[in-house]
């Protein structure tokens, strides 16, 4: 018999990434949440934990990222290629799910941005990382899918 919010825990998303990464945006994106407002602490949904940018902008703040992270079946690490990522290397080591990294805001990055965003996010320890813009919608049918997969399809939208 499953424990009460077990198979919840497992099957939410964590969204995960330095301030302005477009974290609730892609929240938004991806029909899990209505309003898009600045995150200022941890936001528990039913099937998401979006995160404040300040948990990875600090490094005494890392812990109550981890924490939170611990709580999810899927982190998602954004990387915003208009801006450095801070991921320290291997953070993923540190994380019990999945993790998997998004290169957000293509539509307004030239190649080179996304690249080296994209070798942030492995560099952080993501084994695949895919690309969107929550603006123009370029690549979030393919990222829903992916998390769908990952995550069994229970996603609350």
């Amino acid at each position: 018999m499953e424990r009460p919010g077990y198979l919840s825990a497992n099957r939410k998303l964590m969204v995960a990434g330095p301030t302005r990464a477009g974290k609730s945006t892609l929240l938004k994106a991806l029909g899990y949440i209505d309003d898009v407002n600045k995150t200022q602490m941890v936001v528990h949904g039913e099937y998401f934990i979006d995160t404040p940018g300040e948990l990875l902008n600090h490094l005494y703040l890392y812990r109550s990222l981890l924490q939170n992270a611990n709580k999810a079946g899927l982190v998602l690490f954004l990387a915003d290629p208009t801006q450095m990522s801070r991921y320290p290397p291997k953070f993923n080591t540190a994380i019990h799910a999945r993790v998997l990294g998004v290169v957000t805001k293509i539509d307004i990055a030239t190649e080179s941005m996304v690249a080296r965003s994209k070798k942030a996010l492995e560099v952080a320890g993501a084994k695949e990382v895919m690309f969107c813009s929550s603006l123009t919608g370029e690549g979030i049918a393919e990222l829903r899918e992916k998390i769908d997969n990952i995550l069994g399809g229970v996603c609350g939208r």
